[in-house]
């Protein structure tokens, strides 16, 4: 399983990536458990207020959701830590999703 992190936003408005490959990590339980922590079925919640906010896309798996930074909290902050320490960063070009969610004034 691969799980990518991807943040956007912010002051520069920049998009930056990070990938972990699960079976090549010397924990790979310990990040099934931390995937699995994570309230994948809530429904996405974006902050819609506030300027140079970061929103967070996360893949896991089959799981996929977007937050906005002050919902990234407790396994899902974890989550995006562990990413960024212990994966690899993803160049903007390889990204699968778009750089920058691009929505109706009032949401994500």
């Amino acid at each position: 399983m691969k799980v990518n992190v991807l943040r956007s936003g912010g002051f520069a408005g920049l998009t930056n990536g990070w990938e972990v490959r699960v079976d090549e990590q010397p924990d790979p339980d310990r990040w099934v458990s931390l995937v699995e922590a994570c309230p994948w079925d809530d429904p996405d919640k974006c902050n819609p207020t506030g300027n140079d906010r970061y929103i967070y896309q996360f893949k896991a798996g089959r799981h996929r959701t977007t937050l906005g930074e002050t919902f990234v909290q407790g396994p899902w902050r974890e989550l995006a830590d562990r990413v960024r320490e212990d994966g690899h960063r993803i160049p903007v070009a390889e990204l699968a999703v778009p750089a920058a969610p691009k929505a109706p004034s009032g949401s994500c």
